[in-house]
């Protein structure tokens, strides 16, 4: 029996957390925002609020990545 398997699109962002051996619960904790909030960011499209991207960038930053908001989202 053959099973079907739909795959998620993954976002920039989902793909350089994995690149990095980042999971979405230690980003979340990381940087003070929702796991939710980083779990919608890696499965969807969508670009998230202001606030949850700067604490994002700002986190990465200070961990040495070369990212900035374009990195990952159009804002």
């Amino acid at each position: 029996m053959m099973y079907q398997t739909t795959t998620v699109p993954e976002t920039p962002f989902a793909r350089f957390l994995s690149q990095h051996e980042i999971t979405q619960q230690r980003m979340a904790n990381m940087c003070g925002v929702s796991r939710e909030t980083v779990r919608r960011l890696c499965k969807e499209d969508s670009e998230p609020s202001v606030r949850s991207a700067r604490r994002i960038i700002i986190t990465l930053q200070d961990m040495d990545f070369k990212v900035d908001f374009d990195t990952f989202w159009d804002l």
